[in-house]
C-alpha cells in the first residue's frame, strides 16, 4: 500500500503541466498542504464528481487532465466510467485511491475492501487499459499513466491516521485561480 502523503505531492511534481482534479476529504486537503498548484482542482463536498467535472475538462482542451477519485466517491458514481469509454479522451487519466474505507466520515468499509473490484468493473465500463498498483513507486505510476490513451489505475492506498489541515481557500477562490490558470495555459481562451 501507497501513502497518499507522499504519493500524491510526487505525483503532482512528476506532472507539473497537467491539470489536476481531486476528491473531496484527506486527498484535497493532502494535494493542498503539500503539492498546491494553481492548475490543482479540489473538489469540495462534491462525493463522486470528480470524472465528470475532469472529462469535461479534458474534452475542450488539450492539456493533461488527471481526475483523482476515492473509491468511496467512483462507487457513488459507477455510471461515469461508461460515459469516459463512450468519450475516450487520449489526455484523460483516472487514478482511482482505494483504502477500502469512507475514511473521511469515520472509516466505514467500502464494497472494494470485500466484492467490487473496480479494475473489472472499470473494463466492463470499456476502459480496456486498467491496472491495479499496491506497490508501485510513483514513478512507475506516472510513467504508465503516461502513455497515450484513457487509463485507469487503481492505487492501494494506506488510511491516513491524521486530517490534513482545511483548504484555506473558498470554493469560488479555488474556481477563480483555476480559470486563471487555465486561461494563461490555454492562450486566453479558457
Amino acid at each position: 500500500m501507497l501513502d497518499p502523503r507522499t504519493l500524491l505531492p510526487a505525483l503532482r511534481n512528476l506532472n507539473p503541466e497537467a491539470l489536476f482534479v481531486t476528491h473531496l476529504g484527506n486527498t484535497s486537503t493532502t494535494m493542498f498542504n503539500q503539492a498546491d498548484a494553481p492548475n490543482n482542482f479540489y473538489m469540495l463536498g462534491s462525493m463522486g464528481g470528480v470524472i465528470p467535472f475532469a472529462l469535461g475538462l479534458s474534452l475542450a482542451n488539450s492539456q493533461t487532465v488527471i481526475a483523482i477519485e476515492g473509491d468511496g466517491g467512483i462507487l457513488m458514481a459507477l455510471g461515469t466510467l461508461s460515459t469516459a469509454a463512450s468519450h475516450s479522451p487520449k489526455n484523460l487519466k483516472l487514478i482511482i485511491l482505494d483504502n477500502g474505507s469512507y475514511a473521511t466520515t469515520g472509516g466505514q468499509r467500502s464494497a472494494t475492501a470485500s466484492v467490487t473490484d473496480i479494475v473489472k468493473v472499470s473494463k466492463g465500463c470499456g476502459i480496456s487499459v486498467s491496472r491495479r498498483f499496491d506497490t508501485s513507486s510513483p514513478h512507475t505510476i506516472s510513467n504508465w499513466l503516461s502513455e497515450p490513451g484513457l487509463r485507469l489505475a487503481v492505487i492501494s492506498t494506506a488510511i491516513q491516521d491524521d486530517a490534513p489541515a482545511a483548504i484555506p481557500l473558498t470554493p469560488a477562490q479555488i474556481v477563480t485561480r483555476f480559470q486563471k490558470d487555465l486561461s494563461k495555459s490555454s492562450g486566453g481562451h479558457p
